[in-house]
């Protein structure tokens, strides 16, 4: 808490698939609105997603409280996901900027949460864990689900397993997720989990 006695505010890490302006599609409709929020009701909010309109400049602040992290890397192809285990969406999204920006915005720390938006930050998890592995600073892991993501996989579908989630990731990922974290849509995420 600042010494004038203010409380100090609430220091969110947004994971998302990509800079949401220009809002011209659900997703992007969606994800900008809820940063925006985060960042109206005060909170400070540091965003990574792959930039896709006019380059910004990494870490540059676009708005009052919001800082932008917008590495300019290509996404993965298409083909490549079909040797993963990660859903195609997230696989696109694991570039070596991607990465490497999260691994120092997660050395800094002090984050009070990290939202994974959307299933194509899936691959983000297992980084975001190990770093916090042991460590009792964990910040919340709050998990806003787009579109009912678990009923992407259509059992007797092989072919849609290269889009789903790997055998036994969800239910580690719910594991991992259930003790004092959030998980959700727009009908279900609370207020409290920011």
């Amino acid at each position: 808490m600042p010494s004038d006695g203010r409380q100090r505010p609430v220091r969110c890490l947004w994971l998302t698939l990509a800079d949401p302006e220009p809002r011209y599609n659900g997703q992007y409709v969606y994800s900008g609105g809820l940063i925006d929020s985060v960042a109206e009701a005060g909170g400070d909010v540091e965003v990574l997603g792959l930039g896709r309109s006019t380059p910004a400049e990494t870490g540059s602040q676009r708005a009052g409280h919001v800082v932008w992290w917008l590495p300019s890397d290509v996404p993965h192809s298409h083909w490549g996901s079909l040797a993963s285990s990660l859903p195609h969406i997230a696989y696109r999204c694991r570039t070596a900027g991607m990465q490497g920006i999260l691994d120092k915005l997660l050395k800094r720390g002090g984050w009070d949460g990290i939202v994974f938006d959307g299933i194509s930050t899936g691959w983000a998890l297992p980084r975001v864990l190990d770093h916090y592995a042991g460590r009792g600073d964990r910040p919340r892991l709050i998990y806003v689900s787009h579109n009912h993501e678990e009923s992407l996989r259509t059992p007797g579908r092989p072919l849609r397993c290269s889009q789903s989630i790997a055998p036994g990731t969800r239910t580690r990922r719910r594991r991992r997720l259930r003790d004092g974290d959030h998980a959700g849509g727009p009908q279900t995420l609370p207020a409290a989990a920011l």
